[in-house]
């Protein structure tokens, strides 16, 4: 098989499209009032309400400890820009911290506080690094099912490509829930300090044709 800013809003449906079956997850918004619909109220979306999924070397895993191997399909239903900070002359590999605003962290906490602390310590060089946190739902190709939905956490050095991926279907004037989008690592990148595999996406297939809706 082939290798299938300010926070950002999800993009909207085109008018006249349908999207998949369960596609409840097109946003915050969206999930919180599918909730609702469904009698929970009260109930709250965020940072680690669904597992996030990480690229490293040439290997996707799960934050639950699951093995996704070097290439997944799933549906794209949206993404939201997130901040990784840590210290340059930290000697904690694990030291860092995530944000949506580099305000607050996703656990609630002052970015300036934990900064504070850090300084404490005698790390006074934080660096900040973008990502994007793409909402998406998996996609099981022998039962044609839909399946968990996760976050694809994925780094800057790898945005131009998502979005020149999500530009290319707009042209297609496809929606990205309409579409089975194949996951994969791309051509390792050794022009850096660091080589390493950026994400790479390819459409797979119409939701419609394998899903059936």
């Amino acid at each position: 098989m082939a290798p299938a800013p300010q926070q950002t809003a999800p993009a909207t449906q085109p008018p006249g499209a349908a999207g998949p079956a369960g596609s409840l997850i097109a946003g915050p918004g969206g999930i919180a009032q599918a909730l609702v619909n469904e009698g929970f109220e009260g109930l709250e979306m965020g940072f680690g309400s669904f597992p996030v999924v990480r690229l490293q070397e040439s290997t996707f895993s799960t934050s639950d400890g699951d093995n996704l191997g070097n290439t997944f399909v799933c549906i794209l239903h949206g993404s939201r820009k997130k901040w990784l900070c840590k210290c340059e002359d930290s000697n904690d590999a694990e030291e860092f911290i995530y944000s949506y605003d580099q305000v607050n962290t996703t656990g609630n906490r002052l970015v300036t506080d934990v900064l504070s602390e850090w300084a404490a310590k005698g790390w006074t060089s934080p660096v900040w690094k973008q990502y994007t946190d793409v909402t998406a739902q998996m996609v099981d190709l022998t039962n044609r099912e839909l399946g968990g939905v996760v976050i694809l956490s994925i780094p800057h050095t790898s945005n131009s490509r998502l979005s020149g991926y999500i530009t290319t279907l707009c042209v297609k004037g496809r929606h990205s829930n309409q579409v089975i989008t194949q996951v994969y690592p791309g051509q390792r990148v050794t022009s850096g300090k660091f080589p390493f595999h950026p994400w790479a996406f390819k459409e797979y297939a119409l939701v419609k044709d394998i899903i059936g809706v």
